[in-house]
């Protein structure tokens, strides 16, 4: 369809577009080429001058499309920077050509132009079903003209799409499209025997469609006309749970009354396990009062304990009380020491886990809060000196990661007061003074980290370093390759300050 050509002249630059480069690097050149070709040929006579045009429109759109490929081959982008430079550097003291030659080359142009958008757009929508077109054009009366000539109500795009039948076309319409022409659409469809739970690739029925995209008055009236509530896509996922997801309670109570199972698990989580996943927790008690259950093995429990949503620990309560069996692991996923204690006191056993070999102190939190969790551990009998499988402690951890390695002079007082060895070195070595000289000091100086905007100030990284040694850790204590703090530091290119901190002690 000639249309689709014409639709974007600047395409969006961001994520993945192949638009955002050399993007207007070679779209801006182009476009010049083109005026200059325009105005040499078409600006001679007055009475040529709309044709003019032709060449912007080409340019715009000829020029779009060749930084498309060029973002693909960068001899496209050498041409047309050379062909520009030497345009400007030396325009070509051409004769203008007699008006007939020039309306004959603009007649040209604007012919292959069409004849060229007219096979991209043929191109672009290869294995699109006409009747899919006809919908995307928002023409209903041709959309009922091709039904009454006998199109498939259920023929699926095979090449570029997901797999849409007419009814999830007309449910995936982009904006701005008009909802009441989208449930005209459907109803049409549907009155001609459209199979309404009709599956596509990753968003399944056109119920789910509806669901997922938000389009509420859609998936009502699908479920009005007698989708099935339960039908679920290839990817496992039911409506209930996509509305569960979205936080939609309208489109959550339409189901439910519509008859969607409440048992149902995709992904291996419930219905309460969504909605709980994303913070929808107002729709955990209304669930619970229309029959769901959490059963045994409750993921709801971990997403609440993980969470810092303040009705966390109401929700958890009722899922609780509904019969959601509290589990040793919860103290793995709490996210703060409230929440460590109230899972606690629910029934989880700090020992049972260590035995395991399982330590929540290892675990990677916020690190705001990760002072106070380590001290709600420590009161409930946990090692924070020990090590784990492979010979790290707490303070190697935290010493080997950007975000741990600020949070050290709050988390020291915790771990000393646990009685660590702050020279102890891990299974490859090295002490937590290395592994935070080596996580810093490129922060500080800017060195081996792509797209970093700001430098750590070296305020801040004296402030850790002092932490360290008024701890009690040594800098010439070497790694397994000979160096000590002080000469990793040195070939870190550290700061002066820095450098003269270590040397100090």
């Amino acid at each position: 369809m000639l249309w689709h050509y014409f639709r974007s002249p600047f395409p969006k630059a961001q994520g993945f577009s192949a638009y955002r480069m050399p993007g207007v690097a070679v779209h801006g050149p182009v476009i010049l080429l083109f005026v200059w070709l325009g105005a040499w040929l078409c600006l001679g006579e007055p009475w040529m001058y709309a044709l003019f045009i032709v060449y912007l429109v080409a340019g715009i759109y000829l020029g779009r499309d060749l930084a498309i490929l060029a973002h693909y081959n960068m001899l496209i982008t050498l041409a047309v920077l050379g062909g520009t430079i030497w345009l400007v550097a030396s325009p070509p003291q051409w004769a203008r050509p007699s008006p007939l030659v020039s309306v004959a080359v603009t007649l040209a142009i604007a012919l292959g132009l069409a004849v060229y958008a007219s096979w991209w757009g043929r191109r672009q929508t290869e294995g699109e079903p006409r009747l899919h077109l006809l919908i995307q054009s928002r023409n209903l009366k041709a959309v009922e003209h091709a039904l009454d000539e006998g199109a498939d109500l259920n023929e699926q795009d095979t090449l570029i799409g997901w797999k849409f039948s007419p009814l999830h076309v007309a449910v995936a319409l982009p904006e701005p499209a008009d909802t009441q022409l989208c449930l005209a659409v459907i109803e049409l469809l549907a009155a001609r025997g459209a199979d309404l739970n009709s599956i596509c690739d990753h968003y399944g029925t056109p119920l789910g469609l509806a669901v997922e995209k938000g389009r509420t008055p859609l998936g009502l009236r699908l479920l009005a006309l007698g989708a099935d509530p339960d039908r679920f896509g290839e990817h496992g996922r039911a409506p209930l749970h996509l509305a569960a997801r979205k936080g939609n309670r309208e489109m959550v109570e339409a189901l439910v009354a519509a008859g969607a199972s409440l048992e149902a698990r995709s992904h291996d989580m419930s219905v309460l396990d969504h909605a709980a996943l994303d913070g929808y927790l107002d729709l955990i008690p209304w669930l619970l009062e229309k029959g769901a259950r959490p059963g045994q093995d409750c993921k709801a429990l971990s997403f609440l304990a993980a969470s810092s949503y303040p009705r966390a620990f109401e929700m958890f309560q009722l899922l609780t009380d509904a019969g959601a069996q509290v589990t040793d692991k919860l103290l793995m996923d709490a996210a703060t020491p409230e929440m460590i204690r109230f899972v606690a006191a629910r029934g989880a056993k700090l020992d049972r886990l260590l035995k395991e070999g399982k330590n929540p102190a290892h675990v990677r939190r916020d690190t705001e809060s990760r002072p106070e969790l380590l001290r709600a551990l420590r009161e409930m009998g946990c090692d924070l000196a020990a090590a784990d499988k492979y010979g790290q402690t707490i303070l190697h951890d935290t010493a080997s990661y950007f975000e741990g390695v600020l949070a050290l002079p709050r988390i020291l007082p915790e771990l000393k007061g646990s009685g660590i060895d702050v020279n102890a070195a891990d299974a490859e070595g090295a002490t937590a003074l290395l592994l935070m000289v080596k996580t810093l000091l490129p922060y500080v100086t800017g060195r081996n980290i792509v797209g970093l905007k700001d430098k750590l100030p070296v305020r801040d990284a004296l402030q850790v370093l002092d932490a360290l040694l008024e701890a009690g850790a040594d800098p010439r204590l070497p790694g397994t390759d000979g160096k000590d703090a002080r000469a990793l530091a040195r070939e870190l290119k550290a700061p002066r300050a820095f450098l003269e901190r270590l040397a100090g002690c």
